[in-house]
């Protein structure tokens, strides 16, 4: 995981390749169950947000507002998650 957070982290191409490649739902199931590898997938499934068209889709083709939702309850992750949002919801915004 620690792996694929770095060749993603600030790679778009490699963010899309990644989610076409059917990570986000792996990525979701990390998160959602709070395993210690939480660190790595969320960045990379809110960073997903930023990536491109290709990305959102796969976000919306797996209900990914729910697992942003899900971690507004977490001081840490509050601003990424809402930042996510934000850019997945209105993506012509420059951020």
């Amino acid at each position: 995981m620690s792996a694929l957070f770095n060749l993603c982290r600030l790679n778009k191409p490699r963010q899309e390749k990644t989610a076409k490649a059917g990570m986000v739902p792996i990525f979701q199931q990390i998160v959602e169950a709070e395993r210690p590898l939480k660190e790595f997938a969320l960045p990379i499934l809110c960073d997903f947000a930023h990536a491109g068209k290709l990305c959102r889709k796969e976000l919306w083709k797996n209900d990914c507002l729910t697992t942003y939702l899900s971690v507004l309850g977490d001081p840490y992750w509050q601003v990424n998650c809402l930042d996510a949002i934000l850019a997945w919801s209105h993506p012509h915004l420059k951020m």
